[in-house]
């Protein structure tokens, strides 16, 4: 059975990552795959932004931190190229669009099986903080 890499997903590669692409696209300092990545994501085309990424050496970090941890891990040996993954995501429109995209993103590079699961916590206030529940 092949190894599967549990990962939680942030936005981080929206905000801060893609969205300070817009304003190098003005400036004209972006290379032709950032600036095919940066059109993508205007549009919010998730799948081009999906292949958009796979041309960008993904220990840069404008990839984002999931696929710069996710490459560490493979280039350290602790996982193979091929590994499974399992991408757990919050239950938010940006959480679901970044797992769609990371989920195309990781299955272009043969990495197989390849899930998203979305998380659903809501938070009840308590006499001594929150609480918790699913």
């Amino acid at each position: 059975m092949r190894p599967i890499l549990l990962c939680t997903l942030g936005t981080s590669l929206f905000r801060p990552n893609l969205e300070r692409l817009k304003g190098d696209t003005e400036r004209g300092t972006l290379t032709p795959g950032q600036l095919a990545l940066a059109e993508a994501y205007t549009r919010r085309e998730w799948p081009a932004v999906a292949r958009a990424l796979t041309a960008i050496p993904p220990e840069e970090r404008l990839c984002g931190a999931e696929i710069n941890s996710i490459a560490s891990i493979i280039q350290l040996g602790y996982a193979p190229a091929d590994c499974g993954l399992l991408l757990f995501h919050s239950a938010t429109p940006d959480g679901r669009h970044v797992a769609s995209i990371l989920e195309q993103y990781y299955k272009a590079r043969g990495h197989s099986p390849v899930e998203s699961i979305e998380v659903r916590i809501s938070r009840t206030r308590t006499r001594s903080g929150f609480e918790l529940t699913d």
